[in-house]
């Protein structure tokens, strides 16, 4: 088993020139593969915060798998002695607006069936406090309101009429549901100083081969919905 944290120097997502350090986790055991990373140059807060995060998703990964309690003869049936692994690999990209820093995790795991499992997180920060946000802190409501919810539902039909054209009934009934106005539809998300753009987990409002669409609303026109603490 090799289990090791390296730091290292890398490019940021988001601006080419400038320098990033980054932590490294990398863990490989004969039928599991762990690879993972996260940015150490955060506010301490922040950056322990992200840690947390990682280390959780690895723990329950670890945990959903239980390949320890596999006997050799399970192994064996399920192809792990034909160099077969379970695979985890998370990474990260930045967003920032003037209030807020976001940090958009992709979790995608492998643990057989025909694709691999993808599931994307974003860990919005107030610049200010570097105390971690939520939709339900951008919307001041505990449900999304009605407004909101319909313009971020005709932008998602502009991004997938790329691919749908025209949607049927059952592809329109898809994201009508996907896009219910509760706070879990729309807690992925993040900020520029003139967007909230939310992020659609695979599967949410399409089938798997459309990926996890990007929703991009104009602050302009949702302002009377969203906090003026973060949007002016």
């Amino acid at each position: 088993m090799v289990f090791f944290f390296l730091l290292k120097s890398n490019k940021s997502t988001h601006d080419a020139d400038t320098d990033v350090k980054v932590v490294d986790i990398a863990e490989e055991k004969d039928y599991l593969s762990i690879h993972a990373s996260y940015p150490s140059y955060a506010p301490t807060s922040i950056q322990n915060d992200m840690k947390s995060f990682v280390e959780m998703q690895i723990d329950q990964f670890k945990k959903n798998t239980s390949l320890e309690t596999l006997s050799e003869e399970e192994l064996e049936f399920l192809g792990f002695d034909d160099g077969r692994k379970y695979i985890l690999e998370i990474t990260f990209e930045e967003k920032h607006s003037t209030k807020l820093l976001s940090y958009i995790f992709k979790v995608v795991s492998y643990t057989g069936g025909a694709h691999d499992n993808l599931v994307i997180y974003s860990l919005n920060y107030d610049r200010d406090t570097n105390q971690r946000i939520s939709i339900q802190d951008i919307v001041n409501a505990d449900v999304i309101p009605t407004k909101l919810k319909e313009v971020v539902q005709e932008e998602a039909f502009n991004v997938l009429s790329e691919h749908i054209s025209p949607p049927t009934e059952e592809q329109m009934g898809w994201i009508d549901e996907g896009l219910a106005p509760i706070l879990n539809n729309y807690e992925t998300f993040y900020t520029s100083d003139d967007s909230i753009t939310f992020i659609l987990q695979p599967y949410q409002v399409a089938p798997w081969a459309y990926g996890a669409p990007e929703v991009e609303v104009f602050v302009s026109l949702v302002k009377e919905y969203l906090s003026s603490q973060y949007f002016e």
